[in-house]
């Protein structure tokens, strides 16, 4: 048998000693596996960020137990323990460090968004990385509360007897908030829109892109640029249009001749058509026809239908834009005109 010689040091710093030798195996091995096994960003920035929050725990836990064991057993607090310590640091830890993760991931979530599973879309990609977000600040918030409620002394039992009464305590005092936050999670479940959507809400004539889910509320950007906050609530009783899930944009263009040129309306009608199958902004599969509406007051009503390839909504404009145009070169090739509002004086009065 071999025996070592350990010096021993004044006041037994060996344990703060090993802790710091602890951290630093801890920070080697973290570099080694970011320099390895996760050398892409932005995972291996993921592990360095660790590197603080964790060795600096390892640090705690030594120091901790050894400053604990230099206060006589009869003087501490009876909460106080080397196992309650423990507890409490390695709580403190873990939320540290998801803190730092939550940060990083912020600060670089397009990275992170790239490196997600390549069978997900790009909304399913947006809606994931807003899951984790919010999975990580709420894994946070726990932990924080988990350590102070630990170092009380509370029991789990405490925690769920409060719970229940708290809930039953919200039913009542809070129905709205409530509402809100079953709602918001209801929509990272359903997915029925994610950040980036542009959504319509016809029952409250609100429209605008979702800039944030949040538990309790959704924002959204309108037309104008103006922000709008909608309690989730709503979503959960009024129905919403997602105007991005819109495959082809419809566009139904009305347009007039007098009544003199009613036997040019036919062949008028026929090469909007023919043009329409040929336009390559237009998705032939879909309606696609220029037909006679009806007798108006002093006009003559036809309608362009037709659906754009595109669900861009500035795209479909600029389709509208050229076919308003073809529609005026069509009908006036054809000797045709498109009435307006006249008012004829005589005698005084005016005669529409």
């Amino acid at each position: 048998m071999f025996n070592f010689w350990v010096p021993v040091l004044p006041l037994r710093f060996e344990r703060p000693l090993l802790s710091l030798a602890a951290a630093l195996l801890v920070w080697l091995l973290l570099q080694l596996l970011g320099a390895t096994l996760l050398r892409r960003q932005p995972w291996r920035g993921l592990a360095n960020t660790s590197c603080l929050s964790v060795c600096i725990t390892v640090i705690s836990l030594g120091v901790g137990t050894w400053l604990l064991q230099l206060i006589p057993a009869q003087e501490r607090l009876s909460l106080l323990t080397v196992s309650s310590l423990h507890s409490f640091l390695l709580i403190c830890g873990a939320a540290w460090t998801l803190g730092r993760w939550r940060r990083y991931f912020r600060s670089r979530q397009s990275l992170f968004t790239d490196q997600l599973p390549f069978g997900l879309n790009s909304r399913e990609k947006l809606f994931l990385s807003d899951v984790l977000d919010k999975l990580l600040g709420v894994s946070v918030f726990v932990l924080w509360l988990l350590a102070v409620l630990g170092m009380l002394g509370v029991s789990v039992t405490v925690l769920v007897t409060a719970g229940g009464l708290g809930a039953a305590a919200v039913a009542f005092g809070a129905q709205s908030v409530v509402s809100d936050s079953l709602t918001g999670f209801s929509l990272y479940l359903n997915k029925p829109f994610v950040v980036g959507d542009f959504i319509d809400i016809p029952s409250e004539t609100l429209a605008g892109e979702v800039e944030k889910i949040g538990w309790f509320y959704t924002q959204l950007r309108t037309y104008d640029r103006q922000p709008v906050f909608i309690p989730n609530a709503i979503f959960g009783q009024q129905s919403v249009i997602n105007v991005s899930q819109i495959d082809n944009r419809r566009l139904i263009i009305a347009f007039s001749v007098t009544y003199s040129d009613r036997d040019r309306i036919p062949a008028i009608c026929a090469e909007l058509t023919d043009r329409l199958r040929h336009h390559p902004l237009i998705n032939p599969a879909q309606d696609l026809l220029a037909v006679f509406s009806g007798y108006g007051a002093s006009s003559l009503d036809c309608q362009l239908i037709c659906c754009a390839t595109t669900s861009n909504r500035v795209d479909a404009l600029h389709l509208q834009h050229d076919l308003l145009l073809l529609i005026g070169d069509v009908v006036e090739r054809y000797g045709a005109s498109m009435p307006f509002p006249t008012r004829t004086l005589v005698n005084g009065d005016i005669i529409h």
